[in-house]
């Protein structure tokens, strides 16, 4: 099978479009209080550009000559490149990074002593220390000062010195598990179909292809685009009237026990319809079931007179701790089961290179290796800062395999965001207590910035593996598809890094809404753990142990009996953030899927599918639509955000 290769357009595109994304991303994320261009895994940024490059570009050049227009590799490699910098300037990296770098010490007062109780424990190779840049940070520099860029330059190096490792194994362990769910297990990649369908070639001279001529496709846009122009309309124009998509079961859920299931959103969201609809049916249907099952342990739990502790940290306001233990025993297991899968393709590789030097698991290979090296070069790094060397151990391999069940449930799930209520650092505070593990210990998992343990709405991984699944479908060379990523990660952290600390330095970060205090709360968790140590807390240990045994059973009832509903990634998900908001809009997506099979059959399925598509195109579309009229206008309609 002949592979296509890299080309050096592709890749001055991709660059030139991914720093466009990282120029304008903080201004209207967090200025202009615009849709986020990236807030989750299908970004409406990338989305957009591959509509003017297929729509506008493409169908210029082949009128201007054929052998100009951009192929489907090309395209991979433009969209794959865009999407893995799109959350770089955003939630994926930068939110949460330039903050924690100097929160650390604008935020220590008189009052709350942080001074003397945090500041000793945190390396100062690793953080902002010069007085007048953080206070700046945060007010604005005055007319005629400049932003103080030699203060950051030690720090930012080394950031991205660890960041450049941390997606180096990323790459890795996506290309080491890239067979099994691909080729294998035949994962449905709900996410990636929409940039197939916009790629496809059009057929003969026919200058747009077959999915932009499908009417049906055109009736699901539709919809969207009247919803959010009225509703975005609204938000400049008061008279124009509004469709509401946010609902809430909590005004009927005022007395108890009831008052225990909240909150209880019922939010719709048409691109999750969308995608929800092209998902098998067992892995919607467990993605809703398990949120009510959720809800419903609430509700019993109040019943009984069990006390409900809210879930650790920053998870407090959506989730419980027992049920948050749960999700997190299930995702270790899920986990291991993930491993065990794929243990006879890593070891068949390892014997065809040892035995006949074959070539055809070189790419494997080499990916152990750089899986290996990469993970004892970021604990290594974490030991420098100031952990133990068994703790920063835990910390990284548990943060892996947590990727691992998060990126399963977007690249198989359909999961636009996947914000998980447990992290790397709960497993150790619930099962050992912060009090064995010591204040520097404490100090340095807290000072990693959200995007890397709590906050994963944008993180790198699906956006790796979604890309390894487009260059198959267009038969483009693995290993060129990740150089190029490479490339646009390395390019867009720098940008990144100029934008956003250049927003913060000209409005001051303490006028641009949350930023300004996203490393508080790091603080605050920091802080209260050193001054109130904890034991094991046995409670939610046993429910980390029950959670495992329960999603042990869901997987041996699915090996067992092909009639059982439950697929087990929902229960995996039983308590997070991402499920809170998207559930209602599962189980409708879910509901069409499912009535339309029932009724119509496999041919009527495939003939609405383009209606389902359309949906997502639609709203990604009014997306963009509406962020260009805020930067113009300096106010946002935000669509996409729960």
């Amino acid at each position: 099978m002949h592979m296509s290769g890299i080309t050096a357009r592709a890749v001055i595109i991709g660059l030139v479009c991914g720093v466009f994304l990282c120029l304008v991303t903080p201004y209207n994320d967090y200025y202009v209080g615009g849709t986020f261009l990236a807030g989750n895994h299908f970004p409406i940024g990338p989305v957009f550009i591959l509509i003017i490059l297929t729509l506008l570009v493409n169908v210029g050049l082949k009128k201007a000559k054929h052998s100009f227009v951009l192929t489907p590799f090309e395209l991979v490699i433009i969209w794959s490149m865009t999407v893995a910098v799109s959350g770089l300037p955003s939630s994926g990296m930068m939110r949460y990074l330039i903050p924690a770098l100097v929160s650390w010490k604008h935020f220590a007062t008189p009052e709350n002593d942080w001074a003397n109780l945090l500041h000793q424990y945190i390396p100062k190779w690793l953080v902002v220390t010069d007085s007048k840049a953080v206070e700046s940070f945060f007010e604005g520099i005055q007319p005629g000062e400049s932003i103080p860029w030699r203060a950051w330059l030690k720090p930012l190096l080394i950031w991205t010195l660890f960041l450049a490792i941390l997606y180096f194994v990323i790459f890795c362990l996506s290309m080491m598990l890239r067979k099994q769910w691909i080729e294998r297990e035949k994962l449905t990649f709900p996410l990636v179909q929409l940039p197939l369908e916009i790629i496809k070639k059009p057929n003969g001279a026919s200058l747009i292809n077959s999915f932009f001529k499908n009417r049906i496709m055109w009736a699901g846009f539709a919809f969207p685009v009247i919803l959010h122009t009225f509703n975005g309309l609204h938000s400049y124009f008061p008279a124009v009237p509004r469709f509401s998509t946010y609902f809430f079961l909590d005004p009927f859920l005022v007395n108890k026990p009831w008052n225990a299931m909240r909150p209880f959103p019922m939010h719709i969201f048409l691109s999750v319809i969308g995608f929800s609809y092209l998902l098998n049916l067992d892995v919607s249907f467990s993605l809703w079931f398990f949120f009510l099952f959720c809800r419903f342990q609430y509700l019993l739990a109040e019943i009984f007179g069990l006390r409900l502790h809210t879930a650790f940290g920053g998870f407090s306001f959506f989730a419980r701790s027992f049920t948050a233990s749960q999700e997190m025993g299930a995702g270790l297991i899920f986990v291991a089961f993930v491993i065990w899968n794929t243990r006879d393709h890593i070891k068949n590789t390892l014997r065809r290179i040892v035995s006949d030097g074959s070539n055809k698991g070189q790419e494997n290979l080499w990916a152990v290796i750089g899986f290996i090296i990469g993970i004892t070069a970021l604990i290594f790094i974490h030991k420098l800062a100031g952990m133990s060397l068994i703790v920063s151990s835990v910390i990284v391999i548990i943060t892996f395999a947590e990727y691992i069940v998060l990126t399963w449930l977007v690249v198989h799930g359909g999961m636009l965001l996947v914000n998980p209520s447990w992290g790397p650092n709960n497993l150790l505070i619930t099962t050992i207590g912060s009090a064995r593990l010591g204040q520097s210990n404490i100090a340095v998992i807290f000072l990693r910035p959200r995007s890397l343990r709590a906050d994963l709405r944008e993180f790198m991984m699906p956006n790796v593996m979604n890309g390894l699944k487009m260059s198959d479908s267009v038969r483009l060379k693995r290993s060129h598809l990740l150089i190029s990523m490479g490339i646009a990660i390395l390019f867009g952290l720098v940008v990144s890094y100029y934008s956003y600390i250049s927003l913060a330095y000209k409005y001051g970060a303490s006028n641009m809404g949350y930023v300004g205090w996203s490393g508080f709360g790091s603080l605050r968790e920091m802080s209260s753990l050193i001054l109130n140590p904890s034991k094991t807390n046995w409670t939610d240990t046993i429910f980390i142990a029950l959670g495992g045994i329960m999603m042990s059973f869901l997987m041996l009832m699915r090996r067992r009996f092909l009639w059982w509903p439950f697929h087990p990634i929902g229960y995996a998900t039983l308590s997070s953030w991402a499920t809170l908001q998207l559930w209602f809009s599962i189980l409708i997506g879910w509901f069409f899927n499912f009535t339309i099979l029932k009724f119509g059959g496999l041919r009527i399925y495939r003939k609405a599918r383009p209606a389902f598509l359309g949906l997502v195109l639609g709203e990604s579309f009014m997306a963009v639509v509406w962020v260009i009229v805020g930067l113009f206008t300096g106010t946002g309609y935000r669509i996409l955000s729960g």
